[in-house]
């Protein structure tokens, strides 16, 4: 049977890193987490033999570049075939498990059963509470819907992390820092903030390369750390501190009450298993 080289690009590993540092540092499960970024490691790995197994994207573009998504539990891994190489690009959320699936699907008694059955917390592609954002990305899924999925989930207890984006061409300062306050009123636990970056082989990095937006083609800033794109409005070492203010209060129990009372119950719970 061929054998093909698995190759695993730098903005994959931070994915998966990212993955590794949630679960362990912000659900404060370690165990969990290393259990995780194994379960993803190990289903990567079986990609050396036949990963045509697995399906291409569905869009018309996404197939066109090859482009296959495998699932892992709650996340996704993206990768293309090139002649004797399986190159994974991306691992991410899975939007049709944890949002898809559980808000439009299975509806508020759906999810109060699987809550019942243990259900504690959901990973939920946010990605924007931009309607035009979402359709940049691709996504089904709109503002509106994602606003009542996550009021549901902060309904019935269930602890939310969510991805998201800033710098979209429509983003401004001034709309970046009104959806960080959104983002906690809606009662999401944690955030997982990144800049919006053009990724090869999207349509989006092929109008921003035709059009001369791209400024900054050092591939280590490829991450999501970075602004690598000329943006309209908002300036490099801007998006940098937005990322960075995002992040810092978003994801501080000081500013996001809905994590205060998260931690409040995690350390109730390990003193009393003390």
């Amino acid at each position: 049977m061929k054998q093909y080289k698995i190759q695993i690009t730098d903005k994959a590993l931070s994915d998966m890193q990212e993955i590794y540092n949630y679960i362990a540092e912000q659900l404060q499960a370690p165990e969990t987490a290393m259990g995780q970024y194994n379960r993803i490691a190990d289903a990567i790995e079986t990609l050396d033999t036949f990963p045509e197994r697995v399906r291409l994207m569905e869009t018309e573009e996404e197939r066109a570049l090859g482009i296959r998504q495998m699932p892992v539990d709650n996340f996704s891994v993206f990768f293309h075939i090139r002649e004797e190489r399986v190159i994974i690009t991306n691992v991410l959320v899975a939007e049709a498990c944890a949002v898809n699936s559980a808000g439009a699907f299975l509806g508020e008694d759906g999810i109060k059963e699987l809550r019942d059955s243990g259900l504690s917390f959901l990973l939920v592609g946010l990605e924007s509470l931009n309607d035009k954002n979402l359709e940049r990305t691709k996504r089904k899924s709109r503002q509106e819907f994602m606003e009542k999925t996550l009021s549901l989930l902060k309904k019935l207890n269930i602890a939310v992390t969510s991805t998201y984006m800033i710098c979209f061409e429509d983003d401004t300062e001034k709309s970046i820092r009104e959806a960080k306050k959104r983002i906690i009123d809606l009662g999401v636990t944690v955030s997982l903030f990144n800049i919006t970056v053009p990724l090869p082989g999207t349509p989006l990095y092929h109008s921003y390369k035709n059009s001369g937006m791209i400024n900054d083609w050092n591939w280590s800033h490829w991450t999501g750390n970075y602004l690598v794109w000329q943006h309209p409005s908002i300036a490099p070492e801007i998006a940098r501190e937005l990322l960075s203010e995002m992040r810092s209060e978003v994801n501080n129990p000081q500013y996001n009450p809905t994590l205060k009372l998260q931690w409040e119950r995690n350390l109730a719970k390990n003193s009393r298993n003390d």
